[in-house]
């Protein structure tokens, strides 16, 4: 493997425009603001709009980065999207979409998920790959979320995931630059705790049904 450095030379982010605030999510949830502000620590968070799907999200993100970067889409080699799972659809590449709506013509693009650690692994990988293919020059990292949507306020099991809220990011990274070096990342996991938060219905085990999804069941 060569070791060329590999640095990020651009980032973006993108927000809704809608804000919720720590007393809004106290009158869905019945607790108390100072808990949702102080012990939960919400003060506000964005909540995405009809329109702002993740792929749409990660897109816009990319495009600041690349604003940022001053690297135009066609110079990007890869588009590594490492969002959320609960995406435009439910069987579906966010990735080869992101590198359509930026017009990245010359990627690849594919996903890799880690849900929260998302970042500290597409960063491994992208560095990773990019100093094994000299081919690789400029990769754009991609991440959106609005698991937000999922997230019942009745349900007392789910106050840890009143944190959650909708936005995009992204980062450009590029070989041999040092200004912003990424000196590496680091994984740990621990499988025994891999059924504590799942969305139970859509998977093999709870397929979709006119019970489990009843607005779009098809």
């Amino acid at each position: 493997m060569s070791e060329y450095a590999v640095g990020i030379i651009g980032w973006g982010t993108y927000w809704p425009e809608q804000i919720q605030t720590a007393g809004e999510i106290a009158e869905r949830s019945g607790l108390p603001v100072h808990v949702i502000a102080d012990k939960i620590g919400v003060r506000q968070k964005r909540v995405a709009g009809p329109e702002d799907h993740c792929s749409v999200m990660a897109a816009k993100a990319g495009e600041v980065a690349l604003r940022r970067a001053g690297v135009k889409p066609e110079e990007v080699d890869l588009v590594l999207y490492h969002g959320s799972e609960f995406k435009d659809y439910v069987v579906w590449s966010a990735a080869t979409k992101v590198q359509a709506l930026l017009g990245c013509s010359r990627a690849a693009a594919f996903e890799a998920y880690a849900l929260c650690a998302g970042t500290p692994v597409a960063l491994k990988i992208a560095r990773g790959l990019m100093r094994d293919d000299e081919s690789l020059r400029k990769v754009l990292l991609v991440t959106a979320s609005r698991e937000a949507d999922l997230v019942s306020y009745e349900d007392p099991g789910a106050r840890f995931m009143y944190s959650f809220g909708a936005g995009g990011g992204a980062m450009l990274l590029s070989r041999d630059d040092t200004t912003h070096q990424v000196l590496g990342s680091a994984v740990i996991s621990d499988g025994s705790l891999s059924e504590n938060v799942v969305m139970p219905a859509g998977g093999s085990r709870t397929p979709c049904s006119a019970e489990t999804q009843p607005k779009d069941h098809r």
